[in-house]
């Protein structure tokens, strides 16, 4: 079933980062290949086909675009550690059930990738020797969370861990309560892990509204300062 910094042990992790070295590295590479083959004499017998040209330039757009979505969520993250702290350690710290680390991977997606209009989704699995222990595409004991929109994804972003609040540590009893409420009944996507009686979805807002004050402490905290720097600056 699936629903839809250094630190120490289980963390807030970006998702791209698996890839992110050899992926600069082979860019760096096919890029000093193009730019060679620009200044080649035509003459040369093992010059690159106009296939191999263009196959090329399609790795090398698609590895710019797995960094640019790498450097997207690590700003993400940084910001929501910047703005909301204590948020950001209670998730990067999260246990399950068995008192259990668990790792929260983040990906940002351009909003193309939306599915069905969703902002965000939260992606775990229960694992098959015990229902208590969660799963996803990178590993036992991990959750996968997917900002799609670039309107307000700091409150998205706080949305979704939210969810993961919750879930991780009362896997078994929320999944049979998503079973339950949600299978076999024709809600719209973005209403399911929102009924009214859902934990899940009640921590998720309850999230929402804890970063919306943190935000409006930091805004103020920044305009405060801001102030007084032109001030300072007046005066000299």
């Amino acid at each position: 079933m699936v629903l839809i910094y250094s630190r120490v042990g289980a963390e807030i992790r970006n998702g791209y980062e698996n890839r992110i070295n050899e992926s600069r590295e082979v860019l760096g590479i096919l890029n000093q290949r193009i730019n060679y083959e620009k200044n080649r004499d035509s003459k040369h017998t093992d010059k690159l086909t106009s296939f191999q040209k263009q196959k090329m330039i399609l790795r090398i757009d698609s590895l710019t675009q797995y960094i640019l979505l790498y450097e997207r969520t690590e700003k993400l993250l940084h910001q929501f550690h910047t703005i909301a702290p204590d948020l950001f350690q209670e998730i990067d710290t999260i246990k399950n059930a068995y008192n259990e680390k668990t790792d929260v991977y983040v990906k940002f997606l351009p909003d193309e990738k939306m599915i069905e209009s969703q902002l965000g989704r939260t992606i775990m699995g229960q694992c098959f020797e015990d229902e208590n222990i969660c799963f996803s595409e990178y590993g036992v004991r991990s959750v996968l969370i997917i900002i799609y929109s670039e309107i307000n994804p700091l409150l998205v972003l706080a949305h979704e861990l939210g969810h993961v609040r919750y879930q991780v540590p009362h896997l078994a009893t929320y999944f049979d309560y998503f079973k339950e409420t949600y299978y076999g009944r024709s809600y719209e996507p973005y209403f399911i892990g929102h009924y009214p009686t859902d934990l899940s979805g009640i921590t998720a807002q309850e999230y929402e509204r804890r970063f919306a004050q943190y935000f409006n402490i930091y805004t103020k905290k920044l305009k405060h300062t801001t102030r007084e720097l032109t001030k300072g600056s007046n005066r000299s």
